[in-house]
């Protein structure tokens, strides 16, 4: 019933089954207080972690995207940057025009590099 619940109030989080009958509940659903996402329904708490509770997301669905579907998300992310620097002015322009031409294991070790993994 809790999950139902929090499904009214986060539809993403409820899918039907691919194989079978029934639904599936995204895993931070587990996580989730019922009041909590009320309030937060209501406007009435919006905290950091918050934030923090969304990128997690993010990076949960990114992992378990297959890596054809990653390309794709990462070359229209690198096609928004570009557009949004272009707007910028000529040198950052230039400077995304230049990324979006690597390929894609030099534009991920450039990643890295920027996150500090190398």
């Amino acid at each position: 019933m809790r999950l139902e619940k929090l499904a009214s109030l986060h539809p993403e989080i409820r899918r039907k089954r691919t194989a079978g009958k029934g639904v599936v509940y995204h895993i931070s659903a587990a996580t989730m207080s019922l009041d909590d996402e009320r309030n937060r329904a209501k406007g009435e708490a919006f905290t950091l972690n918050d934030s923090d509770r969304q990128l997690s997301l993010w990076v949960q669905l990114y992992r378990n995207m297959s890596p054809a579907s990653r390309a794709q998300l990462m070359e229209q992310a690198l096609r928004l940057v570009k557009d949004d620097l272009m707007s910028q002015g000529p040198n950052v322009s230039e400077l995304a025009v230049q990324i979006m031409k690597l390929p894609e294991d030099e534009r991920k070790r450039l990643c890295e590099k920027l996150n500090g993994k190398v």
